[in-house]
C-alpha cells in the first residue's frame, strides 16, 4: 500500500477531507506489526512524536536515498526552530510526487556544507500555484505564476 492509498482510504472510512486528515498530522512509514498495520501511520506533527515514532515503529531500512535539500541559513533556522514545516520548490523533474514521495528520507542542510544538518521524512506533498503569488517567491523566481512543489517535512533528528 502506498502512502497515498493509506491517506485516501483513511479519509474515505472516516468521512474527512485531505485537509482535515493532515491538520496537525503527518503520514510516516510504519513497521509496528500490529494487526491492521499496512505500513503507514498517521502521527502528530510534533517533532517529539515524529522522533518517537521513527525510533520505535519506522522500518529500520527505509529505502531509497535521502532527498537532499540545501537551504539558506534563514530557512534552515526556521525548520530547526519548528517555525517552518513546508519547503517550496519549482515543480518539475527534480521536485514532484515521484521524487518527493511520502515517507522518503530527507536531509535538510544549511547550504551545501556538512556541518549543519537535520533529518526527517517527506510527510505530505502537493502541487499548487498559490505559493508562486507570494512576494517571497516572486523575489526569487520572478513574477510569472507557476506550479510549486509543496513538500511538508517531519523532522526527527539532527545529524552531527
Amino acid at each position: 500500500m502506498t502512502a497515498e492509498e493509506f491517506t485516501a482510504g483513511y479519509c474515505e472510512r472516516s468521512g474527512i477531507t485531505r485537509a482535515e486528515f493532515f491538520a496537525g498530522k503527518v503520514v510516516l512509514p510504519c513497521a509496528c506489526a500490529e494487526e491492521g498495520c499496512n505500513g503507514w501511520a498517521r502521527v502528530s506533527d510534533d517533532q517529539q512524536d515524529v522522533a518517537l515514532h521513527m525510533g520505535m515503529r519506522a522500518p529500520q531500512d527505509i529505502t531509497g536515498p535521502a532527498l537532499f535539500i540545501p537551504l539558506k541559513t534563514k530557512f534552515y533556522r526556521e525548520f530547526e526552530r519548528g517555525d517552518k514545516t513546508t519547503e517550496f520548490r519549482p515543480y518539475g523533474p527534480r521536485w514532484n510526487e515521484r521524487t518527493c514521495a511520502i515517507g522518503r528520507p530527507v536531509v535538510l542542510s544549511m547550504g551545501y556544507g556538512k556541518g549543519q544538518r537535520l533529518r526527517g521524512v517527506v510527510a505530505a506533498f502537493s502541487a499548487s500555484v498559490e505559493p508562486s503569488k507570494s512576494d517571497a517567491w516572486r523575489s526569487c523566481y520572478g513574477d510569472e505564476p507557476q506550479s510549486v512543489a509543496c513538500i511538508r517535512i517531519a523532522l526527527f533528528d539532527q545529524q552531527p
